[in-house]
């Protein structure tokens, strides 16, 4: 088997690298390392089975697209998972994250198109704007253009209509807070910021009144989702919610439980969302997935008592 992965030294990427180096007979990694989690000199790239190209999938050169089509007619699947990620990158970049979005799929999908590649596309959870129980079928209901957050997943929804116009096969991931070891706190990811600050003793910022609804996924189950729907022929031309419901907390409540993991005396203290964020974003006060559709491929074993604890350990051990 061969495997390319787009954004692949991203979190998830990354992650996805280790489930597959010793299954597959090549792996193909492309990444632009504006968002990336690992090191294009890491230890894990110098396995003989992977070949790095760095590129930015949105405003290809000539000998890239080269290199890119040669890749295609090699690959037996593509996670394509390149694309701007978190709501503090997003928030400071809008509008580069809303056309590399576009250009990425208007440059990509006839490629695909013109190799017939089998691909899972990363689109995300923030299509579903504010709701308790997100069906994978669902009328969607996004927010006003004049905050720029929307844009973001307005773009991962055009990428998901684009592909319903294309022959090759494809299985959409809308992920829900998938997180775990190697995941960055820089651009608005919530446990790990938590974990850093408190392994440093810093005070915790919860935005408002901290009463904000989020059910955290485990990178480990998020990969075993992943891996399941890739081989599964009869998921192709399929959208599914990638995250567990199970995990269901609030963003003071995870604080507290961070704070006790860690043994920290760090505090908690609440800010007001627009004295950290500008007036592009908007906070989400309830996003919970219904999982009935991909929990008849895989049930998630790990709570987030068990993330906590697996990035402490990988933050404290280095591990």
């Amino acid at each position: 088997m061969k495997i390319l992965i787009t954004g692949g030294l991203g979190f998830i990427g990354s992650h996805l690298i280790r489930k597959y180096l010793s299954e597959c007979d090549s792996l193909f990694i492309i990444d632009n390392l504006s968002t990336n989690t690992l090191s294009p000199d890491s230890e894990l790239l110098k396995d003989k089975k992977i070949a790095f190209h760095q590129m930015d999938l949105s405003q290809l050169t000539s000998e890239e697209k080269i290199v890119l089509e040669d890749i295609l007619t090699k690959v037996d699947l593509v996670f394509h998972l390149a694309s701007p990620v978190g709501v503090k990158y997003i928030d400071k970049n809008p509008q580069q994250s809303f056309q590399s979005l576009l250009r990425t799929g208007h440059t990509l999908f006839p490629l695909f198109e013109k190799y017939q590649n089998k691909v899972l596309y990363a689109s995300s959870s923030e299509v579903y704007g504010e709701t308790r129980d997100a069906k994978e079928e669902d009328a969607l209901k996004i927010g006003s253009p004049h905050v720029m957050r929307w844009g973001y997943a307005c773009g991962k929804l055009t990428s998901e209509f684009l592909l319903h116009s294309y022959t090759f096969p494809f299985i959409v991931l809308r992920f829900f807070n998938i997180s775990g070891p190697g995941q960055l706190s820089d651009h608005g990811m919530v446990i790990p910021n938590f974990i850093e600050r408190a392994l440093k003793q810093e005070n915790l910022v919860v935005y408002g009144d901290g009463k904000q609804l989020r059910s955290f996924c485990d990178i480990r189950d998020a990969v075993e989702m992943i891996d399941r729907l890739a081989r599964n022929k009869l998921c192709e031309r399929n959208i599914y919610n990638i995250g567990n419901p199970q995990n269901l907390t609030d963003i003071e409540t995870l604080a507290h439980m961070i704070i006790k993991k860690s043994g920290s005396s760090s505090k908690i203290i609440k800010k007001n969302f627009s004295d950290s964020f500008s007036s592009n974003s908007a906070d989400i006060q309830t996003r919970i997935m219904n999982n009935n559709k991909i929990k008849e491929i895989y049930e998630c074993r790990y709570t987030t008592e068990d993330i906590v604890a697996s990035i402490i350990e990988q933050k404290t051990t280095g591990a």
